[in-house]
């Protein structure tokens, strides 16, 4: 019995570790058992090998990669992971996803963690995957995970996309978010706006929390074109708090670029119905994303459409590619957004 088996040991995340032995007693075997049924041994039923596999997931048991070499056994699970799965924008992406899964990879399940924003709650989702093996490969929706993270997936050859441009550490999928802050932009002012304002994220650090270049591009346009840029902050990217960024904006401009995304628009554009507001005569608005729904309000919302459901398809594909050939390069691509001009500019 190798001293590695019995000494408790650190978890990919420095956390204390289950050894094989609790797995063994939580399984009712012997831990020679344990070890042959997480290698796929042919001596053991298969009805053993799950009750193992089962006792694994439970204690969150991640054999020990250095005392006897690369042990994984394959979950048939693909991780989503994000902020909330409630917006427009994620349930667009989570179609793309579904339909790769539905058409390529129909053995597969998919299984989804919200982290509701929370760095505290999304440290601990991914934990459990790291520790419990409860999915081949992670989709990341949410914030990038900490590099101790992404180096830990990385470690066991567990693949990783996330939804964030120009990570040196892990693959992604983007969508070009300067040239989209440039067509939003350039539409308000070759519309003749003179007091453009724009609405983003909360600021951190100085800058948005959430895509900082469509802020940054929007500045700089505006300024080259000698207009002042304004920018107005909200907590939450959704149809309420535009609505109630309607009030704040009457009177003070002629053209809005809701960065924060189509929903914001749409609820900015009920509150200025509400208040009289004439829009586009009055107002000009555009969105950002490209929601299905930017084409069914009224009027016709012109936005910065993101090719949602591709961007999620394309995760789907590196995460299969890397799961039949895992690349110490990264896999990456950018996607390009386009102007889609309806009766809001």
């Amino acid at each position: 019995m190798s001293e590695t088996d019995q000494a408790p040991r650190k978890g990919l995340l420095g956390s204390p570790s289950p050894t094989l032995h609790d797995v063994a007693q939580t399984a009712g075997v012997s831990h020679t058992t344990v070890s042959l049924a997480l290698k796929n041994d042919p001596r053991i039923t298969p009805s053993t090998r799950e009750k193992v596999i089962e006792a694994a997931r439970l204690l969150g048991y991640v054999p020990n990669e250095t005392a006897r070499g690369l042990v994984r056994y394959r979950t048939g699970t693909l991780a989503v992971v994000c902020a909330s799965f409630s917006s427009a924008y994620e349930a667009e992406v989570l179609r793309g996803i579904e339909h790769e899964m539905r058409t390529h990879h129909p053995d597969f399940g998919l299984v989804q963690y919200s982290t509701g924003g929370h760095p505290s709650r999304a440290d601990e989702v991914h934990r459990r995957i790291l520790r419990g093996n409860i999915a081949d490969a992670i989709i990341c929706l949410d914030d990038p995970p900490e590099v101790t993270v992404v180096e830990a997936y990385r470690q066991i050859k567990k693949p990783l996309v996330v939804f964030t441009e120009g990570m040196d550490e892990t693959s992604w999928v983007h969508c070009d978010g300067r040239l989209g802050a440039t067509l939003g932009t350039q539409a308000l002012l070759d519309s003749g706006c003179q007091a453009p304002w724009i609405v983003t994220s909360r600021f951190q650090n100085g800058q948005p929390h959430c895509d900082p270049e469509r802020w940054e591009v929007f500045t700089n346009l505006c300024q080259g074109a000698g207009v002042k840029p304004r920018v107005i902050e909200i907590d939450n990217l959704d149809f309420d708090s535009g609505k109630a960024l309607a009030a704040r904006l009457q009177g003070q401009t002629d053209g809005v670029f809701c960065a924060g995304g189509d929903l914001v628009a749409i609820g900015l554009m009920s509150g200025f119905r509400d208040l009289g507001v004439a829009i586009p005569q009055s107002v000009k608005i555009v969105g950002y994303d490209g929601l299905a729904i930017s084409s069914m309000v009224n009027p016709g919302l012109t936005t910065v459409a993101q090719p949602l459901e591709e961007m999620g398809r394309q995760a789907v594909q590196f995460c299969f590619s890397l799961l039949t050939n895992f690349a110490p390069t990264p896999l990456s691509r950018l996607f390009e957004p386009v102007l889609v001009r309806r009766k809001t500019t």
